[in-house]
């Protein structure tokens, strides 16, 4: 199996880079991302949270993902490109989590990485302000834990340890 060296990382972070300029628009945000950004305008935590608990729709039952996006627009901004960038740390991770494929030829990780920053969920996920892309990470460690744990041996029990705690 491929390791993860801190070449391939930086490789990684430069394609999370790219893909995400290149997906990502400052075209006005949508009725749903205004929610997000409305919630995101607050002085004060605790306006915040009586903010998010009452909101019109779903918002209420992502506070983990608002108290980020939080903390993004007192990093970053709020402006629809600056909002929609704080997906490009999740799609590291993303792609961070297929570099972990257990595969043996290497090709085939740069192919999965390849064909996931070409799809089309991928760069509608990336430009939209809302937790899709989270999802999409998720899954991945979630398949490559899977998978790891499947492929490894009844006596290494480190290896199922540690697969099993990645898909926890």
């Amino acid at each position: 199996m491929p390791k993860i060296t801190a070449s391939r990382l930086l490789w990684v972070a430069l394609i999370s880079i790219t893909v995400s300029a290149a997906s990502i628009t400052s075209r006005s945000l949508w009725v749903d991302e205004l929610g997000t950004w409305a919630i995101s305008q607050v002085p004060s935590w605790s306006t915040w949270a009586q903010k998010l608990w009452n909101h019109f729709n779903s918002d209420g039952q992502l506070p983990v993902y608002h108290a980020y996006i939080k903390m993004w627009v007192g990093m970053a901004g709020d402006q629809a490109a600056y909002l929609r960038a704080s997906n490009t740390p999740w799609l590291l991770l993303t792609l961070m989590g297929l570099l972990r494929l257990p595969v043996r030829n290497e090709k085939t990780v740069w192919l999965a990485i390849f064909f996931f920053c070409i799809n089309a969920f991928t760069w509608y996920y990336l430009n939209e302000l809302r937790p899709y892309i989270i999802l999409q990470a998720g899954s991945v460690w979630f398949l490559v834990g899977a998978w790891r744990l499947a492929l490894a041996q009844a006596d290494d029990n480190s290896t199922v340890d540690a697969s099993t705690r990645e898909i926890m």
